[in-house]
């Protein structure tokens, strides 16, 4: 990883918890356990695209940026499904 302290170790779990709960939200709106699946493998395919990129994927800011972006897909998902369940307000 690339965690020099324990603060680099606390910044490193921005990641997986951000992409935690889009897996979660993803299961929860569809009611499938394979929309997670599919979060899974969307998140190996985002790695092996920014490894083609070069970039500094060990590094503290690259770890919240991409919890952070989970995060809003995590949001996004949940505010499209929130519309297409619910009726709209009057």
């Amino acid at each position: 990883g690339g965690q020099q302290n324990w603060i680099d170790h606390l910044i490193y779990l921005a990641e997986p918890f951000g992409f935690a709960v889009a897996a979660v939200v993803v299961a929860w709106v569809s009611g499938s356990t394979w929309a997670a699946v599919g979060v899974h493998g969307g998140f190996h395919m985002a790695s092996l695209v920014l490894l083609a990129m070069r970039t500094d994927g060990n590094h503290p800011v690259a770890w919240v940026l991409e919890g952070a972006l989970w995060l809003v897909v995590a949001g996004v998902v949940w505010l499209l499904a929130r519309r297409r369940i619910l009726p709209p307000a009057r």
